[in-house]
């Protein structure tokens, strides 16, 4: 256990596997805890620790420097940093879809349950995925996803790809933003 530069409590913990974990239908519930996002006022500082302290590696970033993406595993990214101008906390957490059909069964579950959709349903650009977001009780940021990109090679040079900081990068099917999401092109 230690703590990131922002005063963030991290753990460190190999697999965890639980009997029965994977029998339940996928349809009706996440298959798995996907990745955080979490906010900075100094993203480059983030961005080292979790790099150089906790080996990750960086899979996307926007090209003004504020949002970077990271992987433990093989996917796209497990963890990633928003500078929004405050140290510490979360911006978001997101839970695993199995598949395009229980992303929209879950969307019409949203709707039955009286459950507003804060952004989406989209497809980011950095990592691919299908993505719909609501807010939890607390007021918690929870995104649904599914389709996440992978990388399959670890011995692959991969060169980190720069998005541009623009609404069609973070969504690319219509540019919409989610209400508390800025970008530096002032949107």
């Amino acid at each position: 256990m230690c703590t990131d530069p922002d005063g963030n409590t991290v753990h460190f913990h190999t697999a965890v596997r639980r009997e029965g974990e994977h029998a339940a239908d996928t349809g009706r519930r996440p298959i798995r805890y996907q990745h955080v996002t979490l906010s900075t006022a100094d993203l480059p500082s983030m961005v080292e620790f979790y790099v150089g302290v906790a080996g990750f590696r960086i899979s996307d970033q926007l090209a003004d420097g504020r949002f970077a993406w990271l992987r433990s595993d093989r996917d796209h990214h497990t963890l990633a940093v928003v500078e929004t101008g405050r140290s510490g906390g979360l911006d978001h957490y997101s839970y695993d879809l199995a598949e395009w059909a229980d992303f929209k069964a879950w969307c019409d579950r949203l709707t039955d349950d009286g459950v507003d959709v804060v952004w989406g349903p989209g497809r980011h650009g950095p990592g691919n995925n299908l993505f719909v977001f609501f807010d939890d009780p607390a007021g918690n940021h929870v995104e649904l996803s599914a389709e996440m990109e992978k990388f399959h090679d670890d011995r692959v040079t991969y060169v980190t790809r720069r998005w541009e900081p623009v609404p069609n990068s973070v969504n690319l099917w219509g540019g919409q933003l989610a209400s508390w999401r800025r970008t530096s092109e002032g949107n």
